[in-house]
């Protein structure tokens, strides 16, 4: 077991993203995998903003090499750009926004949700709400699956204005495709690179912090992986566990024993 990782910034949060890879910000179904699982959990209940992570988070969502939004079934957290594209070729496996409501994996309020951002251009939950021609229940579910899915992001956050033009209240995150605002080739894989390629690769970056993660919590790793929030999405059932994982699995048993 890890020794709790002391973070103090949103530099602190940012490098330890890019050592593992990808990080939900709150405990997952995957115990041990989280930021707040990795740190001390004294800083998660302190009202001090310079020490709970929540008041520093934006610091990090803005870092250029990092995508930020509700990518872990719905709830938010952090990945690093190099490793996005695995993520949207085992979320979305080829597929675009149409292909996937056709398949019921998405649901029609998720279409009608993501037409509404015009293309080159991030909105906030409100706006689309007003581009909306007739606004759908479900717009807050709506933005967190199509997040977890890798069609939207948090590309930023703005606060409301006051009449004088003064910013108040909590930030409001602003969403957009990825691919407008990273660029296509930093946010689709490869065409070779295979779905089972992708898969083992974020599964080796689980078991890397939570070993034994598969044995206690197959369907959790499911969740945590895969896209299992639409209509007709993948039950949470463990997937077979890939040669590359297997192979992984016995290199860092092997490490163990020396």
């Amino acid at each position: 077991m890890r020794a709790p990782v002391t973070v103090r910034s949103g530099r602190d949060i940012a490098a330890l993203v890019h050592e593992i890879g990808f990080l939900p910000f709150y405990s997952t179904p995957v115990p041990g995998f989280s930021l707040r699982d990795l740190t001390d959990p004294a800083i998660w209940i302190s009202n001090d903003q310079r020490v709970n992570p929540w008041y520093y988070r934006q610091d990090v969502a803005l870092d250029d090499r990092i995508v930020y939004g509700k990518l872990f079934d719905g709830k938010m957290g952090f990945v690093d750009l190099d490793l996005f594209p695995d993520f949207v070729r085992v979320r979305r496996d080829g597929r675009d926004a149409r292909e996937m409501l056709e398949a019921e994996l998405l649901k029609p309020v998720d279409l009608a949700v993501l037409d509404a951002i015009p293309h080159g251009e991030s909105l906030t939950e409100p706006l689309i709400k007003e581009n909306l021609i007739v606004e759908p229940k479900g717009v807050p579910a709506a933005l967190a699956r199509l997040q977890t899915a890798t069609f939207l992001y948090t590309a930023s956050f703005e606060y409301k204005l006051t009449r004088g033009g003064r910013p108040y209240g909590w930030p409001l995150a602003a969403y957009m495709r990825p691919e407008e605002e990273l660029g296509h080739e930093r946010v689709f894989p490869a065409p070779e690179r295979s779905y089972e390629a992708a898969r083992a690769t974020l599964l080796e970056r689980v078991l890397a912090v939570v070993p034994d993660a598969l044995e206690r919590s197959p369907e959790g790793v499911v969740r945590l992986i895969d896209f299992a929030m639409g209509p007709k999405a993948r039950k949470a059932k463990a997937a077979p566990e890939t040669e590359e994982a297997k192979t992984a699995k016995a290199t860092r048993k092997g490490k163990a024993r020396k």
